[in-house]
């Protein structure tokens, strides 16, 4: 979780905040399923709990990443559990309901992750994902940024990131343990401009920059602006939110890549590679 403690400083100001209407459908599907303790599996800055947290829920958020955790408290996320999403501290059945939002794609080993959730959870297990149905233009716009980000690493003498970025993973997870309820949510959270993306790689808001120097990374953000300031904005983003009940998941099977992508930056894949099933973030 190093890279988590070094990008949680600049993590809120390079990322989207949660959007109304993925805050809404969490509100709708807590409320019908009874719900009063929620936990939250790789809670992060609190951009999720906060907001639910504020409506009513008491939530415990759970993240190994210290500096998320410190993150978190500090804008006021009142119940923090160092935890590694494998291996939670909670006995059987102890919360009301579970969520899991944009995470899975980020853990070692995500269907351990979902084992366990559903161990603690007595009722729901909600997790945001990216949506099926991508944008092609968003695709075409992050290709073109990634294609360019690597040719301006390999010029620089700089390996092609490291860091696995397993999108396939949330399809995958939806075949092996197809939900209760899926829901595609309307397009809401506002499209960030390639000026918005390249500040954030400034700040190295990102995986896969702790290695570039600081006089690398300033020229390969002059660069970046110089070529691709006339690219359009990303649109925005799609979501969609999938349920379970906690004994859907408990015998989930480990998933076994096909194959993978390293990637880094932005998440796309390296160069010469397709994004998988569900690459449309």
């Amino acid at each position: 979780m190093a890279e988590f403690d070094r990008i949680a400083p600049v993590y809120d100001e390079t990322r989207g905040s949660l959007s109304a209407v993925a805050l809404e459908a969490l509100r709708t599907t807590l409320t019908q399923s009874a719900t009063t303790s929620v936990l939250e599996v790789g809670v992060g800055t609190g951009r999720v709990s906060i907001p639910l947290q504020n409506l009513g829920w008491v939530v415990t958020g759970a993240d190994l990443s210290t500096g998320m955790l410190l993150r978190a408290r500090r804008k006021g996320l009142r119940r923090l559990v160092r935890a590694n999403a494998e291996h939670l501290p909670f006995a059987d059945a102890t919360f009301d309901s579970a969520i899991l939002a944009h995470v899975l794609h980020v853990f070692d080993d995500p269907s351990a992750a979902l084992r366990e959730t559903a161990r603690v959870t007595r009722g729901r297990i909600l997790a945001l994902l990216r949506s099926s149905s991508g944008s092609p233009p968003n695709n075409e716009r992050r290709r073109q940024v990634w294609t360019l980000l690597q040719e301006l690493r390999a010029q620089y003498g700089l390996p092609s990131p490291a860091r696995p970025r397993r999108w396939w993973r949330e399809a995958a997870l939806l075949r092996s343990a197809p939900p209760l309820e899926i829901h595609e949510l309307p397009d809401s959270s506002p499209g960030r401009s390639v000026e918005d993306w390249i500040v954030g790689l400034e700040k190295r808001a990102y995986p896969g920059l702790a290695d570039v120097p600081d006089d690398v990374l300033q020229r390969i953000v002059r660069e970046l602006r110089q070529r691709i300031h006339d690219l359009p904005a990303q649109g925005p983003r799609k979501e969609r939110l999938a349920v379970w009940r906690p004994e859907q998941l408990k015998d989930l099977p480990t998933l076994v890549p096909g194959s993978t992508a390293d990637t880094g930056a932005f998440g796309e894949p390296a160069a010469g590679r397709e994004p998988g099933p569900g690459h449309a973030r």
